[in-house]
């Protein structure tokens, strides 16, 4: 009979997972950001390079605002790049005047708040608390989005409004606008 040597689990996750993260309590995933427009939204703010991991995001809960969490059914969430690009904590925020910047102040800014409102067809709009504006994604492309009033989800949202999270490999930055076309194509 074979005598297999003995791993443990801390041993065994510890080959898929860096730094102890099967650790970490507070585990989120990477995701990308796509509108349905077809824009997709790159956290190298201000500029890009086109680079995959620029479109990447943690969506990270902010546990700390109790009395937030209860307002926001969405939960209150900050779009944080991943560890690793920069040496600084960096996350999005919006500004009084509207724009969206980096911002290393995440702990304490509440700019860089989010929620998200569930649209009925399994996307979402991402309504920042501090001004209550809705990121938008106007046109197919990558870059930095705008932001608007939200729409009441009792409403027909437009597509511009509508964020799909995705995993974080290369198909997520298909554009649906592009499937949609080739699906329509086919129909003909």
């Amino acid at each position: 009979m074979r005598q297999y040597g003995s791993l443990t689990i801390a041993g065994f996750l510890a080959m898929f997972f860096s730094y102890n993260a099967f650790a970490d309590t507070n585990f989120s995933p990477v995701v990308t950001l796509r509108s349905m427009a077809g824009f997709v939204f790159l956290n190298a703010l201000p500029a890009s390079r086109g680079q995959d991991e620029e479109t990447h995001f943690i969506l990270d809960e902010v546990g700390t605002l109790a009395g937030l969490n209860k307002q926001y059914s969405g939960g209150v969430i900050q779009l944080r790049e991943p560890p690793g690009r920069r040496t600084f904590l960096a996350c999005v925020a919006v500004l009084p005047n509207a724009q969206l910047t980096r911002s290393a102040a995440c702990n304490n800014d509440q700019g860089t708040y989010f929620t998200l409102l569930p649209v009925k067809n399994g996307t979402v709009q991402i309504q920042n608390l501090s001004t209550g504006l809705c990121l938008v994604g106007d046109n197919e492309g990558e870059g930095i989005p705008s932001t608007e009033n939200c729409i009441e989800t009792g409403f027909i949202v437009p597509q511009s409004h509508q964020w799909f999270i995705g995993p974080a490999f290369g198909n997520a930055r298909i554009s649906p606008v592009a499937i949609q076309s080739e699906d329509t194509v086919g129909d003909r």
